[in-house]
């Protein structure tokens, strides 16, 4: 039930600052494992349409988590980050 009404600025004021820290971090957690699951890169549409949530506080957490590194955008699809890449090939 709260996850349904979550996200409008009426309950954000009403929720204590715990509980909404606790749901913008598995917030987090769920985009993340969602876009790591969907090697072929996915757009926030389509986040938004299997996940339900707005595309305003999608997009806060995709660049959140971009902004980390956890995740990486290329044209308007987000990856999972591919560790090997990173790693120097000798």
């Amino acid at each position: 039930m709260l996850n349904k009404i979550y996200g409008t600025p009426f309950v954000d004021t009403l929720l204590p600052t715990k509980i909404r820290n606790y749901y913008k971090y598995k917030m987090e957690e769920l985009v993340e494992k969602y876009i790591n699951s969907n090697a072929s890169g996915v757009k926030i549409v389509e986040m938004e349409e299997t996940l339900q949530q707005s595309r305003l506080r999608l997009g806060y957490v995709t660049r959140k988590l971009l902004n980390e590194g956890r995740v990486q955008k290329i044209d308007n699809r987000y990856y999972p980050i591919n560790e090997n890449q990173f790693q120097k090939k000798f």
